[in-house]
């Protein structure tokens, strides 16, 4: 038995082994929860001690049932984490687990609390910071910073105060960038990134609806949707803007008929070469697509290497997909919590309008979806701004 462990007559062997966890704890009156501390400094404090929520501490003796804390100890798919693991004999932790109230580093200890660990302070538990494990000190024990002056003291609450609704935090708040330059809490910060974009949005509305105009009086305008089916095989659909259909067909990437008449996954499939005459005459055509448009199989070469047909791509600035979600101002989702002086193409999220697209059971489905779009674009009747913040409060 070791020495601490022979100071605490009244603790089970056990309990010791709980120091700096996250435990349930039950007495004969009642049910907390809190993190186990080793015992206190003064000499005649020879028991183990409960840190609560609430910033009490309780002793604990035998008469305590203690158990480790469910949900610190369990993922959102039930498996038991970082708690198991011990550094040093200690409880670890990691990022979304560990009680702040109760443990912190060195830095945090500094930053949040301006305090610094007692003399002769021994490390609870552990907190894994990038690929190191840092000790964790039981806030409870530490000891005050020498004072401040005014002027600093001024400076550090300034850093802790949101200049928006004057909360107190324990960190230093982020700074927002111009024209503001100001300390703003993760819910103010959220409000004044959804009122900047909305700001920002309204001209680019007006922007989108002009491009859908100029795409659907473009004689030369055609709507390609394209899906790979597997196998080397891909189906393209190209159409005008008032629904004629100019190619629809499924292509499989060799020319070998014969071959293909061999495997059920090649029926109904064709050659480009067999439909050389449509692919060739959308070259000089203005290709709208949902995507980049990339209709590498359309591609013909004769036994020279030479290239029959024309290369069909779509210019950046015709991916309906982003000029659609401009238009409508959907927020960038976990983009929003950054600042936007302005809307930015392009992005690598579409949110609900990939799913309105792919949930089209067929390309030719998928061209009447771009098609109405188009329409309601050039209608420049757009619906308010919709503010998604997933992640921001």
């Amino acid at each position: 038995m070791s020495e601490q462990t022979a100071l605490i007559p009244s603790a089970p062997v056990d309990l010791m082994h709980l120091i700096g966890l996250r435990v349930q704890a039950r007495s004969p009156r009642r049910e907390y929860s809190g993190v186990v501390l080793p015992r206190g400094n003064s000499p005649r404090s020879w028991r183990l001690r409960l840190a609560l929520d609430d910033g009490r501490i309780l002793p604990l003796d035998a008469s305590w049932e203690i158990r480790p804390h469910d949900k610190l100890l369990r993922d959102s798919r039930n498996r038991v984490r970082a708690t198991t693991t011990r550094v040093e004999g200690r409880p670890s932790y990691r990022y979304g687990d560990l009680p702040s109230r109760h443990l912190a580093t060195r830095t945090m200890l500094r930053r949040e609390h301006r305090a610094q660990p007692a003399p002769g302070q021994q490390p609870v538990a552990y907190y894994l910071a990038g690929q190191d494990w840092v000790p964790l000190y039981a806030i409870a024990d530490a000891v005050n910073l020498p004072a401040l002056s005014p002027s600093r003291q001024a400076a550090w609450n300034a850093a802790r105060t949101c200049a928006a609704c004057g909360k107190r935090l324990g960190s230093p708040l982020e700074i927002s960038p111009e024209p503001e330059r100001a300390r703003r809490c993760a819910r103010c910060h959220r409000l004044a990134a959804e009122q900047q974009w909305i700001e920002a949005v309204r001209p680019v509305q007006a922007e989108m609806a002009a491009w859908a105009r100029e795409v659907l009086a473009d004689p030369a305008t055609v709507i390609a949707a394209y899906e790979g089916t597997g196998g080397g095989c891909a189906t393209h659909h190209v159409e005008d803007v008032n629904g004629n259909v100019l190619l629809h067909a499924r292509l499989r990437g060799f020319d070998d008929a014969e071959l293909a008449a061999k495997y059920p996954q090649y029926a109904g499939t064709v050659s480009a070469r067999e439909i050389l005459p449509q692919i060739q005459a959308l070259e000089g055509r203005r290709i709208i697509g949902w995507h980049r448009w990339w209709p590498d199989n359309l591609r013909v070469y004769d036994g020279n290497g030479t290239l029959l047909t024309p290369v069909l791509r779509s210019r950046e600035t015709d991916e309906l997909a982003d000029r659609y979600r401009l238009w409508t101002a959907e927020s960038p989702l976990y983009r929003l919590g950054y600042w936007y002086p302005a809307p930015k193409l392009p992005w690598n999220y579409t949110g609900a309008l990939d799913s309105v697209y792919r949930k089209a059971v067929s390309t030719s489905a998928r061209a009447v979806v771009m098609r109405e779009f188009l329409h309601a674009m050039a209608e420049d009747e757009p619906p308010e701004p919709t503010i998604q913040a997933r992640g921001t409060t």
